[in-house]
């Protein structure tokens, strides 16, 4: 026989009805920049990561996909450093966008790597 504690336990989890939601979800996709802006590249330097350190853009895609599934998360926002230094970007942004209930994938960016005119 169960004691009223044990059946407590095996209860479904509640979400509270004043708990706040969380609609975006920022991804950093690289520590590298292509600037030496105090912003990324403090005077104190930073640890570089190697790139067989970071996640595979398939496996951000697959976190991304089972946290928006279970958060309702809407948006997507990239970081860095700079987003646009890391190879595969555009077609990690089609990953990201075929995600079912994401309305919007942005990225932070200095700019430099877009083409000007």
């Amino acid at each position: 026989m169960l004691s009223e504690q044990d059946e407590s336990r095996m209860e479904p989890e509640r979400e509270a009805p004043c708990a706040p939601r969380v609609h975006t979800l920022r991804l950093s996709v690289t520590d590298r920049c292509n600037l030496r802006c105090r912003y990324c590249m403090p005077a104190e330097g930073v640890v570089k990561v190697g790139h067989h350190e970071l996640l595979r853009l398939e496996e951000l895609a697959g976190t991304a996909r089972a946290l928006a599934g279970r958060l309702a998360i809407e948006r997507i926002k990239l970081t860095g450093g700079e987003p646009l230094v890391r190879k595969g970007l555009p077609a990690f942004v089609k990953m990201l966008s075929a995600i079912s209930g994401v309305r919007e994938v942005s990225l932070t960016t200095n700019g430099t790597p877009l083409p000007s005119g």
